[in-house]
């Protein structure tokens, strides 16, 4: 949901635009917009291109605006059940959901939000990863308690387990393949030789992730995801963008909020989230947060790599394997993660 747009259309354009026929299907007595912004759309021509974002001026709250954003349908199925099951019921946490409305072409689904404004997060801002740290643990302890997890992927260890080994299968395979260099090879060597290790000591993992129960996750947590808003109470945050959210170890947004400040003496960041936790998980200080970090960044290095190692079975070239050189270098932490 970026905070710029490149191109608004209005007049017969507009109300023949394929984000105005979604939404007057969903409320075919509702008003008509006043214009639609483009705000972001992916590549591909008009006739294949199946992901977009775009504001609707003058249908929302006293004139305002909504946000229709579309997006193949097994992706916006996971973040309509994140809007439905688990939001819906919980306050200040995302943006106002108004529902969705599937594409006839059966491939797409339009949703739609409120506009979060412009107001951006930023994670060199101290009072705003406070922020952060305590929506964070309130998104993470209210929703362990709501049983609504299956209709969201699995995100528990055995899942990340998975990948790996998935990962490493891929990598043995196409380790060989005539497009990588000799500098390529050596750096998938090392990532399997530091897979083989995580996977020997992977009880470790398991127990650091059993330290707070299963729970909603949002698995994208960055600041062009994020929006800082001025409500009754004062500042709150909110966020959207919930198509990489699963049910399973917090360690991973734990990871994208404390990226950078790992270590830092007297972590604020770190003390706001295990004091806003501290109910659910009162043996769970600064210095367990920061370790249950690491082990998200290991988790996220694991799900890109093994992502990443589709690149090698289609030889995509260099794309991978920058990927691969990125996140294979966190790996050699995996001692300094589980002692």
């Amino acid at each position: 949901m970026p905070e710029a747009a490149i191109h608004e259309i209005t007049g017969c354009a507009a109300a023949d635009h394929p984000a105005v026929k979604a939404w007057r299907a969903l409320r075919p007595q509702g008003v008509e917009p006043t214009s639609v912004e483009i705000v972001q759309e992916w590549s591909g021509d008009k006739k294949s291109r199946r992901s977009g974002v775009y504001r609707l001026r003058g249908v929302g709250v006293a004139g305002g605006s909504i946000i229709a954003k579309r997006s193949r349908k097994k992706y916006a199925a996971v973040e309509v059940a994140v809007y439905e099951d688990f939001l819906a019921r919980l306050e200040n946490v995302g943006v106002r959901y108004f529902g969705s409305v599937e594409e006839r072409d059966d491939v797409s689904t339009w949703v739609f939000l409120e506009d979060a404004g412009n107001e951006n997060f930023s994670s060199l801002r101290e009072e705003d990863l406070v922020l952060a740290a305590r929506w964070m643990g309130h998104l993470h302890t209210s929703a362990s308690a709501i049983a609504a997890s299956a209709r969201l992927p699995d995100r528990g260890p055995g899942y990340y387990l998975t990948q790996l080994r998935s990962a490493r299968e891929r990598i043995e395979q196409n380790i060989t393949a005539p497009t990588l260099t000799a500098e390529d090879v050596s750096v998938l060597e090392a990532i399997d030789s530091r897979f083989e290790r995580l996977e020997s000591v992977w009880t470790g993992v398991e127990e650091i992730c059993a330290a707070m129960p299963r729970t909603l996750i949002h698995g994208d947590f960055r600041q062009k995801n994020v929006r800082v808003r001025v409500g009754r109470a004062g500042l709150n945050l909110v966020a959207f963008d919930w198509e990489d959210a699963g049910w399973g170890v917090p360690a991973l947004d734990v990871a994208h909020l404390l990226e950078g400040r790992a270590g830092v003496p007297e972590n604020p960041v770190a003390a706001a989230y295990s004091a806003t936790i501290r109910g659910h998980c009162p043996n769970l200080g600064s210095g367990a947060v920061e370790r249950l970090a690491r082990c998200g960044a290991l988790l996220r290095s694991i799900d890109r790599i093994s992502h990443a190692s589709w690149g090698l079975v289609y030889e995509w070239g260099e794309w991978p394997m920058s990927h691969m050189r990125r996140y294979g270098s966190m790996l050699a932490r995996v001692d300094e993660v589980v002692e």
